[in-house]
């Protein structure tokens, strides 16, 4: 490897450290523990992109990181964390992926808009009993009652501000159409796929209308491009989702290669830690279809599992005289074991691993979490905003470290 490649991995180095240095520190956060546990796998493909973008030349270079999760990744704020200091030190490549959460009547990032004066019909989430073969790729869409729909996309950081985009939508044969009154936009490309449609804009925008948009019986998300090199993350997260409900989606892995992904991230487990966790063959057994299903159709994209937190249970319970029902809260010691399974299966595997249990404080960290305001004391389990940005910022200091190393 060239001196010049070097420094410069010691220089990306020492700027995460130097951003690291100048956050809010709290001392049960096992920063010696917050590194990327590579399990012999092969991150040489990856390793060589970042250095591509570190080197900063005039060559188009994307590097694309898809991250698959739960609540802990739809609410936004970890992702933007994640995002940002990637960014920062890579370059922009563009915002990636959003999905119409609203739209589908749950909570959205802040960070991007759908607006429609057309009425939703009908929608489909991940975790619906409900759910149909509409809802993969994104796990919701969006059903319209017209046939002509008027959308406005945009984003409130001009950072993110895209030339051209791509609509995801269910599979069609029809051509899909659309106008803007601000702009004029071309079709590019052909329909080799039937579920994703790509307009080109003659210049960068933050927000664009579009009119008489045809052809789309289901809307399932937009992917917002750029001309920039640098990281584009998209984050695909759902409210109570497990490693099984992806692996129920039909086609889900398969079409994860419209991101083009040179890494995956598998943020999951929560959920699993909530159910019976006696069969532990059973959560493996998932961890594996996904994991394999994603290797299959995407065998170039390296793939890094994280494991759960430590968390909380929320129990009723009668006490006094008068045996009135209060509130406590209870370690969920389930979150342990899926952590262990999961750090298990990357060993067993050769699958990369950061493990949040043991850098979040390990057994115990959920009342220091909490005490801290950065797990939220209405159900111990999910993050403030603060906590999430803590942790995205912790998996991007791993991730650079690991990507710096020779």
């Amino acid at each position: 490897m060239s001196l010049r490649i070097s420094l410069l991995s010691i220089f990306i180095a020492l700027q995460a450290a130097l951003a690291f240095a100048q956050d809010k520190t709290y001392p049960f956060i096992c920063r010696d523990s917050n590194h990327i546990i590579t399990n012999n796998c092969d991150w040489s493909r990856l390793k060589r992109t970042a250095q591509m973008l570190a080197k900063a030349d005039s060559t188009l270079v994307k590097l694309s990181v898809l991250h698959i999760g739960d609540s802990h990744i739809q609410g936004g704020w970890l992702s933007e964390a994640l995002r940002q200091t990637l960014q920062d030190t890579y370059g922009n490549g563009g915002r990636g992926l959003i999905a119409p959460l609203k739209m589908a009547g749950t909570n959205q990032p802040a960070d991007y808009t759908f607006t429609t004066a057309n009425r939703a019909w009908k929608t489909t989430k991940l975790t619906s009993n409900k759910r149909r073969e509409g809802a993969s790729l994104t796990g919701i869409s969006v059903a319209f009652a017209s046939s002509a729909l008027s959308l406005s996309i945009g984003v409130d950081n001009v950072d993110h501000s895209f030339g051209s985009l791509t609509l995801l939508h269910a599979p069609t044969a029809d051509n899909v159409t659309a106008h803007s009154p601000s702009m004029s936009i071309t079709k590019t490309g052909t329909d080799s796929l039937p579920y994703a449609t790509t307009f080109t804009l003659p210049s960068a925008c933050q927000q664009l209308p579009l009119y008489n948009l045809s052809g789309i019986s289901e809307l399932w998300g937009v992917i917002l491009h750029n001309n920039r090199s640098g990281v584009v993350l998209h984050s695909i997260g759902n409210n109570g989702a497990c490693y099984q409900h992806y692996n129920q989606l039909d086609s889900f892995a398969s079409r994860t290669t419209l991101f083009a992904p040179d890494l995956i991230i598998i943020s999951l487990g929560t959920n699993e830690a909530f159910g019976n966790c006696k069969d532990t063959n059973a959560i493996k057994n998932e961890i594996h279809r996904l994991v394999s299903a994603l290797q299959e159709s995407n065998p170039e994209a390296a793939i890094l599992l994280t494991t759960p937190m430590e968390c909380d249970r929320r129990q009723r319970t009668r006490r006094g005289r008068r045996r009135r029902r209060r509130t406590v809260f209870t370690t969920n010691t389930n979150c342990l074991t899926v952590r262990n399974i999961i750090m298990q299966y990357g060993a067993e595997n050769n699958i990369a691993v950061w493990d949040l249990y043991t850098v979040a404080g390990g057994k115990g960290s959920a009342a220091k979490w909490v005490a801290n305001s950065l797990l939220a004391k209405r159900d111990h389990v999910h993050c403030s905003a603060e906590g999430y940005r803590l942790q995205g910022k912790l998996l991007a200091e791993a991730l650079i470290q690991s990507l710096s190393e020779e």
